[in-house]
């Protein structure tokens, strides 16, 4: 707990002394914090001193012991031979330990060792784990479908899956056209149920991509609804990440409408389920399933739920050598429109064409004639392909409302978090993708320099650029490009923007010249604490419902099951200190007030208290000068405020 957590460290800061005597307690009997204590209490003594005692702990079985002993190890390049006598351990666990440390510290520098590992390894969990650690050049064995099939299914090994199998499923079929048996379905199931939790079996891809893909989807969606039926159980949570490959789009809105529904119970256990669905979301890996798990990441009220989003968007954006916003940036999907905004839809003997418009709307022409809508299939259409072509138009309207959505709010989080571009990237992104194009044109934009603003300017849908006063500018490929905060304005250039809009009959996706500024006055700009919303009173069921609709989320439950804060973590990415330690990028902002019970039965006034910014690494109580918050990421949290508490 966060609690134990602070004591933790108090006790670390002030003990050192008594480290010697540490190594001569046997801690395996323990309690997990006492065993915390000891390993972090040898590490700031000599951690070279006591690299025996680390190594002798790595088959510990606790999770936050197995974290520690990895961060403690990972930062000890020269301790590489441990390590590898680690992964020759006869203890899977210590094995386990040894591919987490590798996976830290990176595995080019244990290829021979790992590639030897995966010869010999027994366990199918950390098999997989070692392969994807290899990447590409890790391969498991020849083998024939047929084998692959008997070794998964000998004996009761089937009795996983068979509560799927209680009413047939439709018939699938090899991409030869003959029907694929049951136990060969089995099979393939038995992959991801005996599967690492959150990794991709290449078994399973092996036999899948034996399927008819469109009827392998229709087979992950029913395989998903019978696990719905059955009550979600969290020991076959396997399920969802089966679906969540296979299943498509409609997998993923299923999946997106449960993770929607299971963070908002109270139930510990749907809220881990949740958090599940969002990785199995993520490990899908398609652009539209990871731009999904990108906007939970920003807009659930769960905390960890969100955590979860944020943690699976910086895994995905690793393996693809990425930053996190960069990732967010490529899986921005075109939604088959061309450079013209247009896609086209072929029902044979007729086509149409489809149009995006700046305004994020949609028109349909045939030739040059403009309909209300895509017309049904007539009787001189080829029927496959109207069909496909209806299905399909059907499908982008119901994708387009969630992409604008959530790129709304994405540039919308921008604004707060100063995301910056090459001039290179940003025209990659804004002019090139016909989505973002039409974001481009409804929004203003700034050439910084050491993060100040320099010049402001629009982008026209004829692909020039202009300032304020509607000259033409020129952008080079190595300026950086940001979205204007209007604090960042002067009135004049407000007011002239804002002309220029309305002469053009530009309307902006979300408000951005017209939303209303607060900025840091200068006497309170050495201060911790932000007054403004001090001895407010509003009743405790308002501030909740308000705090977490805004993405705020309560603090820790202390006595009697009162909580006395909200806090908001606002990440834009993780990257390496010097140190090589993983720490989270953004702002974390906090809000005090008089307390409430966390169920909020009865309703009564509360009294708000002062506001707080820091750093989302920063020990509890490290608070920043107000003077050093971004001035953004302050006065967009200040608006949410305003909003919140009606002051």
């Amino acid at each position: 707990s966060y609690c134990k957590e602070v004591i933790i460290n108090k006790i670390t800061a002030v003990m050192p002394e008594f480290k010697d005597k540490a190594t001569i307690i046997d801690v395996s009997k323990m309690a997990v914090s006492s065993r915390l204590l000891y390993i972090r209490l040898l590490d700031i003594a000599d951690s070279n001193k006591y690299k025996d005692e680390f190594f002798a702990l790595c088959d510990d079985n606790s999770k936050v012991i197995k974290a520690e002993l990895v961060k403690v190890i990972s930062a000890h390049k020269d301790w590489h031979d441990d390590v590898c006598k680690l992964l020759a351990q006869k203890k899977s666990a210590k094995r386990e330990t040894a591919l987490m440390i590798i996976e830290n510290q990176g595995a080019d520098a244990y290829r021979t060792e790992l590639e030897k590992a995966y010869a010999t390894e027994k366990s199918d969990k950390l098999k997989s784990k070692i392969s994807e650690l290899l990447g590409s050049e890790a391969k498991p064995a020849e083998i024939s479908d047929e084998d692959l099939v008997t070794a998964l299914t000998k004996g009761t090994k089937s009795k996983k899956v068979l509560w799927l199998f209680e009413q047939p499923f439709a018939p699938i079929h090899f991409t030869d056209d003959t029907i694929a048996e049951d136990i060969y379905l089995q099979a393939l199931l038995l992959t991801y149920a005996n599967a690492d939790e959150g990794t991709l079996p290449p078994e399973g891809k092996t036999l899948a991509q034996k399927l008819k893909a469109d009827e392998l989807e229709t087979f992950a969606l029913e395989v998903l609804s019978r696990w719905l039926e059955k009550g979600a159980e969290a020991k076959t949570k396997w399920t969802m990440y089966f679906a969540a490959i296979y299943g498509g789009d409609e997998a993923i809105n299923c999946l997106t409408d449960y993770i929607k529904e299971w963070s908002k119970q109270s139930l510990n256990m749907r809220v881990a389920l949740a958090v599940k669905a969002v990785n199995a979301v993520a490990l899908n890996g398609s652009s539209y399933a990871l731009m999904t798990v990108d906007n939970i990441s920003r807009k659930y009220k769960s905390r960890a739920v969100r955590a979860a989003a944020v943690d699976a968007l910086a895994n995905a954006a690793k393996q693809l050598g990425l930053t996190t916003q960069e990732l967010a940036d490529k899986i921005v999907p075109d939604m088959g429109f061309d450079e013209k905004m247009c896609r086209t839809f072929d029902f044979g003997s007729r086509k149409f064409s489809v149009y995006l418009t700046p305004q994020l709307d949609i028109e349909i022409f045939e030739g040059e004639k403009k309909l209300k809508n895509l017309p049904k299939i007539g009787v001189n259409d080829d029927p496959a392909l109207a069909e496909k072509a209806t299905a399909d138009f059907k499908e982008m309207k119901k994708q387009m409302k969630t992409v604008v959505d959530a790129q709304k709010q994405r540039l919308e989080y921008v604004l707060m978090l100063d995301r910056k571009w090459t001039a290179a990237a940003w025209k990659a992104l804004f002019v090139k993708n016909p989505l973002m194009h039409c974001f481009a044109i409804g929004l203003i934009w700034g050439i910084y320099e050491n993060g100040c603003l320099k010049t402001s300017f629009r982008y026209l849908d004829d692909g020039s650029f202009t300032n304020s006063d509607d000259d033409e500018i020129e952008l080079s490929e190595v300026m950086q490009i940001g979205l204007v905060h209007p604090l960042e304005l002067t009135e004049h250039e407000k007011e002239a923007w804002l002309e220029q809009l309305d002469d053009y009959k530009i309307i902006q996706p979300f408000d951005q010249l017209r939303r209303k500024v607060y900025k840091v006055a200068e006497i309170d700009k050495n201060k911790t604490a932000c007054e403004i919303f001090k001895n407010t009173e509003i009743t405790n069921t308002t501030l909740v419902n308000r705090m977490t609709k805004a993405g705020w989320y309560k603090g820790q439950a202390q006595d009697a099951g009162f909580f006395y804060e909200f806090i908001r973590n606002d990440i834009s990415g993780k990257e390496k200190d010097p140190d090589g330690k993983l720490i989270n990028i953004g702002m974390t902002a906090e809000l005090k007030f008089s307390g409430t019970y966390i169920g909020y039965y009865e309703i009564e006034d509360v009294t708000v208290e002062e506001l707080y910014f820091r750093l989302p690494d920063a020990a509890y109580n490290d608070n920043m000068k107000l003077g050093d918050v971004n001035p953004r990421y302050y006065s967009e949290v200040v608006l949410q405020l305003k909003k919140a508490i009606n002051k």
